[in-house]
């Protein structure tokens, strides 16, 4: 049998085998702090308010913003890391032909937000006259 007739006859048998395949990997990652309600950006895109799970796709160092109205806003980044069977050549498996939802949950926090400082006035108008005043001086001359 040709080298051709080989690949037509596993792919004949392969084929149906994979067409009722089942495995899948669910990935979420879920966001608390303390209090409540903090919007959560996963690398600049919003996912929603705390508590919040959000899915996602590749492992890596993410990058997790969270802001609420009267709290500084707090920004850390956060490795996920790959569980075993999302390993280089374990993967595909897991997600094509062992049958079976698996689940690669990661849970961040919760963080504790600080309460914002009360800005003075005077200070801030005084900061803004001194921006004002160096931009000014990079202007060229006329």
């Amino acid at each position: 049998m040709s080298a051709r007739g080989v690949i037509v006859t596993v792919l004949a048998v392969v084929a149906p085998l994979c067409a009722g395949c089942t495995g899948r990997v669910a990935r979420s990652i879920t966001i608390e702090t303390n209090p409540p309600g903090a919007v959560v950006w996963l690398n600049d895109n919003e996912v929603g308010r705390t508590p919040v799970t959000a899915p996602f796709t590749w492992y890596g160092v993410y990058s997790i913003r969270m802001e609420l109205d009267g709290y500084e806003p707090l920004v850390v980044n956060e490795r996920v890391a790959a569980p075993w069977y999302q390993w280089m050549f374990l993967d595909l498996p897991f997600e094509t032909v062992v049958p079976g939802t698996r689940h690669d949950e990661h849970r961040f926090g919760p963080y504790e937000l600080t309460p914002a400082k009360a800005s003075d006035p005077d200070e801030l108008v005084l900061r803004a006259r001194q921006f004002r005043d160096e931009a000014r001086q990079d202007l060229p001359a006329e």
